[in-house]
């Protein structure tokens, strides 16, 4: 699917690494006890006993959120981040929409409500996409094209945090971070000197074939390749102009790198783009920090930069960007914003965006 989706500031958070000898998530005692009641029995990992918190695992470290740090405040700090080096941006956002896997420990919290609260109380619409595994992206960026496509802006957010009885680590296949990202957008010229352009996405959901608990890794690693390969070949046949050979490549961070197979199946010969912390998958915001990565580097060439981004999640969702980034972003302390001011003020003729009757929240 065809974008031309403007990119106005990207910016991801990542909490401090902690040692865990755990594979579950943080342990929250007043957190999804829900999922325990008869109601729940299907939502919760049946290999975890009810009341269970421990699995026991050899040392590893990943970024962890503090214990009273909720999903809904790392996103709403993560769109302040953005929103602090593109300050007039602010006005014109129009739509919140926020991506998740894991749910807030506050059952009855809502993120992507937080983040209107917090940032833009006149927007018109707010929507959390979840059930989508880790990769939930690309279908948030067909729903801001979408909602986009007669001005204004969109804020997409996306913020996990990992708890018990939910599984942090899988050894041999994935260890998650706790990460919290943002991104400001526009179909529209009211972004007129973008960081990157979101030029075409692909999304899928299959289900595996395998019980996703009880698989052995090798088996689980084997299909999330599949899905990458099968997403960013579509993508690339899509795309038929495209230059694979100057091509860069991101994506999510397995256990096992697949980058490099990835470039090698499907003709990218570019460089591969390594993500900020190799090994350590970042959740629903990998996209973005893929996004951040894919800048950085065409920051660091000096010249534009095209780059197939993409993310698979074990649940059976994935999904391939195509995104060409510019040289010329300015960094910031979580990522990177344009070099010119945005979105233009009101003198230009671009017209705020207000509160709208009947506006839809979910």
């Amino acid at each position: 699917m065809r974008l031309a989706l403007r990119i106005a500031a990207v910016g991801v958070r990542l909490p401090a690494s902690t040692h865990h000898t755990n594979r579950l998530g943080t342990v929250i005692h007043t957190a999804y006890g829900h999922l325990f009641e008869p109601a729940g029995t299907r939502s919760h990992p049946p290999t975890v006993r009810r009341g269970g918190v421990l699995v026991l695992s050899d040392k590893y470290s990943t970024p962890t959120a503090a214990d009273a740090e909720r999903t809904s405040d790392m996103a709403s700090a993560a769109v302040a981040d953005v929103l602090s080096a593109a300050s007039t941006a602010a006005p014109h956002i129009r739509s919140i929409i926020h991506a998740q896997c894991t749910l807030d420990q506050q059952i009855l919290g809502s993120a992507c409500m937080r983040i209107g609260y917090d940032h833009f109380r006149h927007a018109s619409t707010a929507i959390t996409v979840g059930q989508l595994g880790t990769a939930g992206i690309p279908a948030v960026l067909r729903l801001a094209a979408m909602d986009t496509a007669q001005g204004g802006l969109a804020c997409i957010s996306a913020s996990d945090k990992w708890l018990a009885p939910f599984f942090r680590r899988v050894p041999g296949l994935v260890t998650h971070a706790d990460a919290a990202a943002a991104c400001l957008v526009a179909s529209s010229d009211l972004i007129s000197a973008p960081i990157a352009e979101i030029e075409s996405v692909v999304a899928s959901s299959q289900p595996p074939d395998h019980d996703l608990w009880t698989a052995p890794a090798e088996r689980q690693l084997a299909s999330v390749r599949a899905l990458a390969e099968r997403c960013i070949t579509r993508l690339l046949q899509e795309n038929p102009d495209v230059d694979r050979a100057s091509l860069c490549l991101a994506g999510d961070d397995y256990e096992t790198g697949l980058n490099s197979w990835l470039a090698q199946v499907t003709g990218i010969g570019g460089e591969c783009l390594d993500g900020p912390l190799p090994g350590v998958h970042l959740s629903s915001p990998s996209p973005l920090a893929g996004l951040r990565t894919a800048v950085a580097a065409a920051v660091r060439m000096g010249r534009p930069v095209r780059a197939v981004i993409w993310t698979a999640s074990p649940a059976g969702h994935a999904g391939a960007l195509l995104v060409r980034c510019a040289p010329d972003a300015i960094a910031t302390p979580t990522g990177w914003t344009s070099r010119h001011p945005f979105p233009p003020t009101i003198h230009g003729g671009v017209r705020h965006t207000r509160p709208q009757q009947g506006a839809r929240h979910e």
